[in-house]
């Protein structure tokens, strides 16, 4: 079934904690603005100050969501990402605050701050 669709879309992203995850979204967050799209980008204020300019054309149509991490017992202070994990063995606390996310996603969209959605994009289901 293919859809067509004239008009904006308004776009919610919500990629996975390593920037292998979060570039390639910010990419496609980009390619989709430059055709008019309107993108709500969620993800932490650490993510979003690593995270390259937006060109200055395409700002009106991206939008940064920060949220700040639930801290989780044994997950390290400011550790935002999976690069700032010193070992392998954090990975599932890092996980257990993404999961964290849902309620937050839920009041957001629940509460209109974040409204007139068409989709959401996320790549990665922690638990």
């Amino acid at each position: 079934m293919i859809v067509l669709f004239s008009g904006s879309l308004h776009i919610l992203m919500l990629p996975w904690f390593a920037f292998g995850h979060l570039l390639p979204f910010l990419e496609l967050a980009k390619s989709l603005a430059r055709k008019g799209h309107h993108i709500s980008f969620l993800t932490t204020p650490r993510n979003v100050a690593r995270l390259p300019t937006i060109p200055r054309p395409l700002t009106p149509f991206i939008n940064f969501i920060e949220i700040p991490l639930p801290q989780i017992k044994h997950l390290p202070e400011n550790a935002e990402a999976m690069v700032d994990l010193p070992s392998a063995n954090l990975h599932p606390y890092l996980s257990k605050a993404f999961d964290n996310f849902e309620q937050k996603l839920s009041d957001l969209i629940q509460t209109k701050q974040i409204s007139s959605l068409d989709c959401i994009l996320f790549d990665y289901a922690a638990h």
